[in-house]
């Protein structure tokens, strides 16, 4: 009796060990290739918001009721939209790298209007802790996270 018992428990563990270890590789592999339709409708949601870049790019030309905080938030989130679609490592570190050069754009920007009495000292932080969250994210990306 007590062999029986001994086999069944070694069936399950190598049943549950196999689950997990397919499992975990099954969804990796998921995660990593999006499907034909995901990458259309990420492709699609990525050109609607450049054009929302481009909008706002061009009120700010127009100077009318400018908002700086929506064109950094809609520039940022363009380029880590394209992040999933970029074909090698090497690409999104790039990516990552832009997404950078916006943050610290727009902190000189909130800084800028904080020294003028423009902005408010909350704005300033906000861009400090945005570029930082961007700057943590190369480095994550540069180790392959």
């Amino acid at each position: 009796m007590t062999g029986f018992r001994f086999s069944v428990r070694e069936l399950f563990l190598i049943t549950l060990v196999a689950a997990l270890v397919f499992g975990w590789g099954t969804q990796s592999y998921i995660r990593s290739w999006p499907s034909s339709h995901e990458r259309a409708l990420m492709q699609e949601r990525l050109e609607a918001l450049k054009e929302i870049v481009s909008e706002q790019k061009a009120t700010f030309g127009e100077g009318a009721g400018f908002n700086h905080r929506a064109l950094r938030d809609a520039e940022i989130e363009a380029l880590a939209a394209e992040i999933p679609l970029a074909e090698g490592h090497s690409q999104r570190i790039k990516l990552h790298e832009q997404i950078v050069e916006a943050t610290r754009r727009y902190e000189t920007i909130a800084t800028e209007r904080y020294e003028v009495g423009s902005g408010t000292h909350q704005e300033l932080l906000g861009a400090e802790a945005e570029r930082l969250k961007a700057e943590i994210a190369v480095e994550r990306a540069k180790r392959g996270y």
